[in-house]
C-alpha cells in the first residue's frame, strides 16, 4: 500500500477558456505523493494550466533545449528554479500534453494511461528540479532530466503498484508494443525554463 509522503507543493489548476477532459489534479496529487518528500524539496507548486491561456509574450517564447532553442508551444511543461524569495514551481500545459504528445486518443480515455503521460512530464520536471537543488552533474540537463523521469516512475510505480511487481516483464511488452503502434510519436519536449519571472 502506498503511504502518503509528507511534502508542502501545492497543486494548483488554473485554466483560461479550458476544461481539462479528465481529473489532472487528482492525478498529479497521487504522483507527488507516491515518491520521496526529499525530491520535493524547495518544490513550492505544481501550476496546471493550458498553453493556450498564456499571453502573447509567452507563447512566442523560445527556451533552451538540448541543441537549440525550443518554442513554449512545443513545451508539455517547464521548470522554474527558486527566484529572489520565490519557491521553485512547476508548470505543467495539459493542453499541449493531450493535443501534441502523439499518443492515440483512446489513451486519454483509459485512467491508467492518463497516469502515465501525466506522471511523464511531471518526473521529468521534477527531474530538473533534483538536479538543480541536489546535485552539480556535468550531463546535459535534459539527459539527467530523463534519467530521473525513470527513476521517479520506478520509485511511484514500486510504490503504488507493488502488488503487480512479478508482471513487471509483461508490462514491459506492453510498453514496447504500445509505443509500435503510436508511429513514433511527435514528442513533446519537456525543457528546462531558464528565463526569470
Amino acid at each position: 500500500m502506498m503511504n502518503k509522503e509528507d511534502h508542502n507543493v501545492e497543486v494548483i489548476e488554473r485554466y483560461h477558456d479550458y476544461t481539462p477532459p479528465f481529473p489532472i489534479k487528482e492525478i498529479v496529487t497521487a504522483r507527488l505523493c507516491g515518491i520521496s518528500a526529499h525530491h520535493l524539496q524547495g518544490l513550492g507548486a505544481v501550476l496546471l494550466t493550458n498553453y493556450e491561456g498564456l499571453n502573447r509574450q509567452r507563447r512566442r517564447q523560445k527556451i533552451p533545449g538540448r541543441n537549440h532553442k525550443i518554442e513554449v508551444a512545443n513545451c508539455g511543461g517547464l521548470y522554474h528554479q527558486k527566484w529572489q524569495g520565490d519557491a521553485a514551481t512547476i508548470e505543467i500545459f495539459i493542453d499541449n500534453i493531450i493535443s501534441r504528445s502523439g499518443y492515440p486518443k483512446w489513451m486519454f480515455r483509459i485512467q491508467f494511461f492518463q497516469g502515465m503521460i501525466i506522471g511523464k512530464t511531471l518526473f521529468h520536471e521534477i527531474g530538473h528540479h533534483v538536479q538543480a537543488t541536489q546535485f552539480s552533474e556535468y550531463k546535459q540537463s535534459e539527459e539527467i532530466a530523463e534519467e530521473w523521469r525513470k527513476r521517479l516512475t520506478r520509485e511511484y510505480g514500486s510504490k503504488r503498484f507493488w502488488y503487480l511487481k512479478p508482471l513487471n516483464p509483461l508490462f514491459k511488452l506492453l510498453m514496447c508494443a504500445l509505443r509500435a503502434i503510436t508511429k513514433k510519436p511527435h514528442r513533446v519536449d519537456v525543457v528546462k525554463q531558464r528565463c526569470r519571472k
